[in-house]
């Protein structure tokens, strides 16, 4: 008899004859590009820059006062990469998603983990966003038997989706075949066929919205 299999990060062992279908864990340099926006902050202390440079046309020491403004804005811009880079780094290392036979199963948590179960029965659809780099997020909407609060998962939820809550892989790697990975598991739990989107290109806008199952 083989010994039962286990999802990294958390020490209960799955129930006898439930396996893992895939496990993984996000981008940190995707988190920190797509959840934390470095790059539109970094776009943002460009323009206060320029503004900066643009102010100092009309002091009588233009070099110095741009120089005294840019440094200043130097400096809380390295703050602000540190610290957002380390937190991505953080979430990162501290998050595992899996993907089961019988669940979808999340856990999260930078300071109190805590690990979140979701049937499969209990999903209807999931969307798919893909990024430019190769990542992307894979948001499932479930069948409102079940209540998460948005808070409580976030980064991993569905952005500005609040109720309902739309849990979420966030930033993972080749997120086309997470997403077929769980379609297939959805379908294996379904009692009927599925209705498969195409795999979409890899883009910075929003994908269409593949339906995995419409589950009683």
């Amino acid at each position: 008899m083989s010994a039962p299999e286990r999802i990294r990060g958390i020490e209960a062992p799955l129930p006898a004859g439930e396996h893992v279908r895939w496990q993984g864990s996000p981008s940190a340099r995707a988190i920190a590009i797509h959840v934390f926006h470095l790059r539109k902050l970094a776009l943002y202390f460009a323009l206060l820059a320029a503004w900066r440079a643009a102010a100092a046309v009309g002091e009588p020491n233009p070099w110095a006062y741009f120089a005294t403004g840019a440094l200043a804005l130097a400096v809380c811009l390295a703050l602000l990469v540190a610290v957002l880079g380390a937190i991505s780094v953080l979430c990162a290392r501290t998050t595992v998603y899996a993907i089961t036979d019988r669940r979808l199963v999340m856990r999260v948590g930078m300071v109190l983990p805590a690990t979140v179960n979701i049937p499969l029965r209990r999903v209807e659809s999931a969307g798919l966003k893909a990024y430019a780099d190769g990542t992307g997020d894979v948001a499932i909407t479930l069948d409102g038997t079940d209540r998460l609060a948005y808070f409580l998962l976030w980064p991993h939820a569905r952005p500005w989706h609040y109720n309902p809550t739309h849990p979420a892989l966030r930033c993972v790697p080749d997120p086309a075949r997470v997403g077929e990975i769980l379609r297939q598991a959805v379908a294996a739990c379904a009692p009927g066929p599925l209705a498969v989107a195409p795999a979409p290109a890899r883009t910075r806008e929003p994908s269409p919205v593949p339906a995995l199952a419409s589950v009683p």
